[in-house]
C-alpha cells in the first residue's frame, strides 16, 4: 500500500519546527545597514517530493549520491529563485549557509512552492539541503509515507515495520497530512474563529427578527384607528395583512442593502485571512440576504396577521 517513502527533518504544519539559516547569496549583497536574510529549510531525503507531490519546476531531485562525499547542493522553492534570481536560470548558483561557511551548495533544482508553517500571507522563500550531507542539525527526525488507499488505517503496520528494524526506537505525532492540516499552526484557529462568528452570526440574526417583529408590532398599534377605517370601508383581511408585509419588506430590503455594504467594506479589510475568497463573492452574499430576508418576512407574519384581524368596531371606539 506504500506508494512513496522519505525522510525529513520537519513537515508542513506540524511540531518539529523548520530550519531558519541566514545565507549569503552569490551575486545578491545585501545594501549597506541590511543583514542577509534569513530562510527557512529543510533538510529531506530522497523522494521527498514525490512523496508530498511537491512539483519539481526545474532541474534535479535529490539522489544517494548527494552525500558528505560529494559536492554540497540544494533546491530552492520557486518564491526563492524569483525573489533572488530574477529573470535568471537559478541552476548552477550558489549560496552559503551561516552555520556551514565553509560548504557553499549549488543549486541543482526548484521545487514549486509549499507551506510548512502557516496558512496566510504570502508564499516565502524556502530551500532544501539532503538529509545525507546536514543529518546532523536535529535529533528528530519525520518519516513520510504516501499510501495508496487510506493513510490512518496504514499507521499500524508502519508502526510495526519501524519497530521490526529498531525495537526500541520511540514514536510519536503519527498523524495524516490531512489532520496536521487542523493543527494550530494551520486551520484549527481558523476553525475557532469561524465557529465564533457563526455564534455570533445567529444571536445577530435573532437580535434581527426580535427587532423586526417589534417594530412591526409597534407600527400595528400606531396605525390600528386606520386599519379600522380601512376594513370598515370594504378592505379585505388579504390586503391589510399585504399592506403590512409590504412596509416590513422595505425595513428589510433597506437594512439588507446597507448590510451588504458593510458586510463587502469588510471583507476587503480580511481579504488576506480568506484563502482567495474575493470580497465581493456572489452566491454568499446573495444566501446571506435571502436568509435575512426570509427571516425578516417570517418575524412580520404575526404582526401583520393580527393586524387582519382587527375588529373595526373596536378599532374606530379605541380611535
Amino acid at each position: 500500500g506504500v506508494v512513496a517513502a522519505t525522510v525529513a527533518e520537519s513537515i508542513p504544519m506540524g511540531l518539529i519546527d523548520n530550519g531558519a539559516e541566514t545565507v549569503t547569496i552569490e551575486g545578491n549583497t545585501p545594501p549597506p545597514g541590511q543583514v542577509p536574510p534569513v530562510i527557512n529549510n529543510n533538510a529531506i531525503g530522497t523522494d521527498y517530493f514525490r512523496t508530498l507531490a511537491i512539483p519539481l519546476v526545474e532541474g534535479r531531485s535529490f539522489t544517494d549520491a548527494d552525500n558528505t562525499q560529494g559536492p554540497s547542493v540544494a533546491i530552492v522553492s520557486r518564491a526563492m529563485a524569483e525573489k533572488y534570481w530574477p529573470h535568471q536560470d537559478p541552476l548552477g548558483r550558489h549560496f552559503t549557509m551561516a552555520s556551514d561557511p565553509g560548504h557553499p551548495m549549488q543549486v541543482v533544482g526548484v521545487a514549486g512552492d509549499a507551506r510548512y508553517g502557516t496558512l496566510n500571507g504570502e508564499t516565502q522563500a524556502y530551500f532544501y539541503t539532503p538529509y545525507l550531507q546536514h543529518f546532523s542539525q536535529n535529533t528528530l527526525l519525520a518519516l513520510e509515507v504516501r499510501t495508496q488507499g487510506n493513510p490512518g488505517a496504514m499507521a499500524p503496520a508502519i508502526e510495526e515495520a519501524i519497530h521490526g528494524i529498531a525495537a526500541g526506537l520511540p514514536l510519536f505525532e503519527v498523524t495524516t497530512l490531512h489532520q496536521a492540516l487542523y493543527s494550530p499552526n494551520g486551520l484549527l484557529l481558523y476553525e475557532v474563529v469561524a465557529a465564533l462568528a457563526g455564534v455570533m452570526g445567529t444571536l445577530g440574526l435573532v437580535l434581527a427578527v426580535v427587532g423586526v417583529y417589534g417594530v412591526l408590532s409597534y407600527v400595528v398599534s400606531q396605525k390600528t384607528g386606520e386599519i379600522g377605517v380601512r376594513m370598515a370601508l370594504g378592505a379585505e383581511r388579504g390586503a391589510v395583512q399585504g399592506m403590512i408585509l409590504r412596509e416590513a419588506g422595505r425595513l428589510a430590503a433597506v437594512g439588507i442593502v446597507l448590510g451588504l455594504g458593510g458586510a463587502v467594506a469588510a471583507a476587503a479589510l480580511m481579504r488576506s485571512l480568506l484563502f482567495g475568497v474575493k470580497a465581493w463573492d456572489v452566491s454568499t452574499l446573495a444566501s446571506a440576504a435571502a436568509v435575512l430576508g426570509g427571516f425578516a418576512l417570517l418575524a412580520s407574519y404575526l404582526p401583520a396577521r393580527r393586524a387582519s384581524r382587527v375588529n373595526p368596531v373596536d378599532a374606530l371606539r379605541a380611535e
